[in-house]
């Protein structure tokens, strides 16, 4: 069965934004929905970038009703596995409706795509690893998703960024964004995963 391809917070880490670094306004939890319908997508994963624990309940059952309503599913993670945080995201899960992928250790049922590049340094003195769209870095894609695929277990695809920071954040969140798109038209018309009945939305 071939896996069903996502979005996530890690896909515009720099619109979420990073300790001391949060843009004005940040991507929220109903933004990426806003993305992945954008993108004809039907799936949407929370990482740890954009704690859900953080959310007052009136806004975690507004994302529930808007992902029901759109048919988005929604992946969620966390850090730190205690067990009054694991425990606090099982009640999340419940309330979105959802499954904290991150905390499943013992299951690989999630694959997180990040395409990389390495280039020298003008200074010839070492290297330098950095993200690439995806399908234009050193990653082959198909060969990762074909043997991710053998075993039968990996049901969803993420896609993730490394994206190096532009001179300000504002040019940094558009080129995060222009990669997005170029990355998300890579994998879907790669044949590699699930395709989605969902049409593109302007955004």
């Amino acid at each position: 069965m071939a896996m069903q391809l996502g979005i996530s917070t890690f896909t515009y880490g720099w619109a979420v934004g990073t300790p001391g670094n949060r843009p004005q306004p940040p991507l929220d939890e109903q933004a990426l929905l806003d993305r992945a319908m954008h993108f004809g997508l039907s799936l949407a994963q929370f990482g740890d970038n954009l704690p859900l624990h953080e959310l007052p309940a009136e806004r975690l059952h507004e994302l529930r009703q808007r992902a029901e309503k759109e048919d988005i599913t929604i992946k969620i993670g966390a850090r730190g596995l205690t067990q009054t945080r694991l425990q606090q995201y099982i009640g999340i899960a419940q309330t979105l409706n959802s499954r904290p992928l991150r905390f499943v250790i013992d299951e690989a049922v999630n694959l997180h795509l990040k395409d990389f590049g390495i280039r020298r340094l003008p200074h010839l003195m070492g290297f330098q690893i950095d993200g690439r769209p995806a399908g234009q870095g050193m990653l082959d894609v198909p060969r990762l998703v074909a043997e991710v695929s053998h075993y039968e277990r990996c049901q969803t695809a993420i896609l993730e960024q490394w994206v190096i920071p532009e001179a300000d954040s504002a040019t940094t969140m558009a080129e995060e964004a222009i990669r997005a798109t170029e990355s998300v038209k890579y994998l879907k018309t790669s044949g590699l995963f699930a395709q989605c009945a969902r049409h593109t939305k302007t955004i």
